[in-house]
């Protein structure tokens, strides 16, 4: 569904292999245009299921496609993923993987929904992320598999565990 102009220039093989995922960045104007023309502010809000963001996933399948999110959704996330993983404002959640991760949403809108402290590593590195998890003794935090991996095997996990 979404691949912007500058990555079809990068990495043309994506646009090639990928047609049906294409909008430029003109049509994207011209979407936003078409559902409001006019700024949020206080006396204009999004309702519920305007698009709040759009996650580009391969998921469970391995075919990439665009996910887009309304704002009641993502506020789901933020109320219902605070509760189930006990996230409240005592916490301190680590953010390790990007922003633009459909797992890092996942930390991000429970702590913000629950007034925690979000922790956010600029780039993931496994001896750093045990120290920012030992000195700031960190509650919280979303690991892609890999990540997980590492830190079983890493003799410095044994130390703080």
């Amino acid at each position: 569904m979404f691949v912007a102009d500058d990555l079809c220039i990068q990495y043309p093989q994506l646009a090639r292999k990928f047609p049906h995922l294409m909008i430029t960045e003109s049509e994207i104007h011209s979407i936003l245009e078409q559902k409001n023309n006019s700024v949020i502010s206080p006396n204009n809000y999004p309702d519920n299921l305007s698009p709040c963001s759009l996650i580009y996933s391969s998921g469970t399948t391995g075919e990439p496609k665009g996910i887009l999110h309304s704002y009641s959704a993502r506020s789901g996330y933020g109320e219902t993923f605070s509760k189930e993983y006990n996230i409240t404002a005592d916490s301190i959640v680590l953010l390790t993987t990007a922003a633009y991760s459909n797992g890092s949403w996942m930390m991000i809108l429970p702590a913000l929904y629950q007034g925690a402290t979000l922790v956010i590593m600029p780039k993931y590195d496994m001896a750093h992320f045990l120290d920012i998890l030992h000195h700031k003794r960190i509650t919280h935090c979303f690991l892609v598999p890999t990540h997980l991996r590492d830190l079983f095997i890493h003799d410095k996990f044994r130390d703080i565990s």
